[in-house]
């Protein structure tokens, strides 16, 4: 049996993501019972709490006789991969694998690509062969073998379960956004359509983006509606909404298992992602890659608190709507990062005021708190809303390690910065992405609104020239922003 050891070691990679951090040697499961017919094996592992599976191609012929299950170590399959990797001009494409009642059998031929004068490629020559063999196990062995092959593998493709679709590469950002601290469980919320989490200093927040409704959809809605018997506007608007949700299934993921799913995703190249969790206790991942391949990975949920649900749902339903920020968030790292050398560590604090100027115009000053440093940076803004009229005249001390933090989160070119002053003079802030494709999606309605407003103001409304109200921005933000770090300043 022949395996492509790039394929190999790519897969090995992502099974080994899985164990990181385990005490016992974890054992992994090569399944050949079906290769003869599809030319695909399987790898396999499970510990009781966590499962991975994959199949790959393989090339087989009639006189392979490893149609079987065979456990064998992760450290002894990880150490051939690691022995068979190609160096400079030594040059290994594949292994070659024999199995007999005890061994597995592996060699892996070496050779040099030859060139002529004008670097044509003019053949190969053969340097040398690898000779290996590793010890397997049948299932039935003990406890331990038993074990990998107790998981149903199978059952993270349950095609009976029309399993929540998610892009790859957004998926994995908000994961790495919400494992910052692996102590803390990620959530992926049904009713808030987000990944979410709540940490010991601040809170983050990500939408995930829905599914275009057309035209044809709503009208397919309107009609299902009306033959049942059942149309109002209200119900016409919800179910619209429920066609857009991209979440059906809520699901609780520990931070090292984030940390574990986004080296999956990423090294696995695919551009899509199922979940679905099952009895609300266990979450399945599935990845469909090349060649009509499969990464398929089953987790134990962790319980999750009700003082992290509570504590996203405070920050998120609060408009911030006392003073709004527009910022550029590359030269706002690097003010950042100028008030951070004077100061003398992470646990020190720096002070944001926002000064506005003898021409109207706005900027926002940061300095360190150190008493003996006497250093100030102040940057433009862009756009500033003050609903209170006295924004110049307050100052917020942040823990520079916090806003640091949540800072290194943007990945947008603007980066918002909301307040909401509470009655008992405690401030909460939104630090958000600013989402251009989203504020273009906003911008027709928001431009129709500031017109409806003018004529019920009784004011003249010009295209061009009158600015969008701004009541009306502070409506719309939330619904153009991607990322939200939400945290509190003291009074």
């Amino acid at each position: 049996m022949r395996i492509d050891i790039k394929k190999l070691t790519e897969v090995m990679a992502r099974v080994s993501a899985m164990t990181i951090g385990d005490k016992n040697i974890p054992m992994i499961m090569l399944d050949t019972t079906e290769t003869k017919e599809t030319q695909k094996a399987k790898i396999c592992f499970y510990d009781g709490h966590k499962a991975y599976t994959e199949t790959f191609d393989v090339v087989t012929d009639e006189t392979d006789l490893v149609f079987k299950k065979m456990v064998v170590t992760l450290d002894s399959m990880q150490g051939i991969v690691n022995k068979c990797q190609s160096t400079g001009d030594i040059k290994i494409d594949e292994i070659v694998l024999s199995v007999d009642d005890s061994f597995i059998h592996i060699t892996a031929e070496q050779y040099m690509i030859m060139q002529d004068a004008e670097g044509n490629e003019i053949g190969t020559r053969h340097l040398g062969l690898k000779e290996m063999e590793i010890g397997w196990f049948e299932v039935e062995k003990d406890i331990k073998t038993k074990l990998v092959d107790r998981m149903d593998y199978s059952g993270i493709f349950d095609d009976t379960i029309i399993a929540d679709e998610y892009v790859a590469a957004d998926l994995s950002s908000a994961l790495k956004k919400t494992s910052t601290e692996s102590s803390k469980t990620t959530y992926i919320g049904k009713q808030t359509q987000s990944i979410f989490v709540y940490t010991s200093i601040y809170a983050v927040l990500i939408p995930i983006d829905g599914y275009e409704v057309t035209l044809e959809d709503k009208d397919a809605i309107r009609g299902e509606l009306l033959t049942n018997g059942t149309y109002t506007d209200e119900a016409f608007e919800k179910a619209i909404a429920e066609k857009a949700n991209r979440v059906h299934f809520s699901a609780k993921i520990a931070g090292n298992m984030c940390k574990t799913l986004t080296t999956i995703i990423d090294k696995s190249g695919a551009e899509k992602v199922n979940i679905f969790n099952k009895d609300g206790n266990y979450c399945c991942v599935n990845i469909d890659t090349d060649n009509d391949n499969r990464i398929g990975v089953w987790f134990e949920m962790p319980q999750g608190a009700k003082t992290d649900l509570g504590g996203v749902e405070r920050f998120n339903a609060l408009a911030y709507e006392t003073y709004q920020l527009d910022i550029i968030t590359s030269l706002f790292a690097s003010t950042i990062r100028s008030a951070k050398l004077d100061l003398s560590g992470n646990y020190d604090n720096i002070i944001l005021k926002v000064n506005k100027l003898e021409d109207a115009t706005y900027e926002l000053e940061i300095k360190p708190s150190a008493a003996n440093k006497g250093n100030k940076y102040k940057m433009t803004l862009d756009r500033v809303v003050d609903t209170s009229q006295n924004i110049s005249e307050r100052e917020y001390t942040i823990s520079l390690k916090v806003f640091e933090e949540m800072l290194s989160h943007i990945d947008t070119p603007i980066v918002t910065m909301d307040f909401q002053v509470q009655p008992d003079g405690g401030t909460c802030v939104r630090l958000g992405e600013l989402d251009v494709n989203k504020m273009s999606k906003e911008y027709g309605l928001m431009r129709s609104e500031t017109e409806t407003l003018c004529t019920q103001n009784g004011e003249q409304f010009n295209a061009d020239t009158t600015p969008t109200a701004d009541s009306v921005r502070i409506a719309h933000r939330r619904a153009t922003l991607g990322t939200q770090q939400f945290t509190t300043i003291a009074k």
